[in-house]
């Protein structure tokens, strides 16, 4: 889309895009999530965000510390994470974006106290680094623990993110999360026709 079209829909969506001429003033909604920081990260700089969801990392395309900052964030220190413009994919003041699970209507002492809640968003997590959603990765682990039976992927996208790496812990929670243990933490489930 050319500069112009850009900056006729408005700031919103010209966002990230160089503007023209006719730009004018205007306000934004920009999606932000709540992060700790995993390692020294700089205001404004490119981060992504470990397993849980909550613990950022340098690197990746995901969003960016708050560039407001004053000073770099420590480890440990929380802070916001400005998602990057137009990606997410529902907005209400509670947004929504393919990285992210479903937020609990909690308080953040009751979700760190519910531990199926917590090994869910794992799981939700653990499934969107597959290009998978929750669904389809419990009914492919169901599947297989039912009958045996792998799931077959074509894409292969399972291969290319943690799934190999993270398969023993994916069967921990979702031990916690079905209230049944899986004996054999190592059997994997997808499978290509290769």
């Amino acid at each position: 889309m050319s500069e112009r079209n850009l900056s006729e829909q408005g700031a919103q969506f010209s966002l990230g895009h160089l503007i023209g001429l006719e730009a004018r003033r205007d306000a934004i909604h920009i999606a932000v999530a709540p992060m700790v920081a995993a390692e020294l990260l700089q205001p404004g700089q490119w981060i992504s965000h470990q397993a849980d969801g909550t613990r950022a990392v340098a690197g990746g395309a995901l969003g960016i510390v708050d560039p407001f900052l004053p000073r770099a964030v420590q480890p440990g220190e929380r802070f916001w994470m400005f998602l990057r413009p137009n990606t997410i994919t529902g907005l209400r003041h509670q947004w929504t974006h393919p990285e992210f699970g479903p937020e609990p209507d909690r308080s953040p002492t009751e979700a760190s106290d519910d531990p199926e809640a917590a090994s869910r968003r794992w799981i939700e997590a653990y499934a969107a680094s597959i290009d998978k959603t929750y669904r389809q990765l419990m009914r492919a682990a169901e599947q297989w623990l039912d009958e045996g039976v792998y799931t077959y992927d074509n894409s292969e996208a399972y291969k290319d993110g943690r799934y190999y790496a993270e398969i023993e812990e994916f069967w921990h929670h979702y031990g916690i999360v079905t209230g049944h243990a899986v004996s054999d933490t190592m059997s994997t489930f997808y499978t290509c026709a290769c």
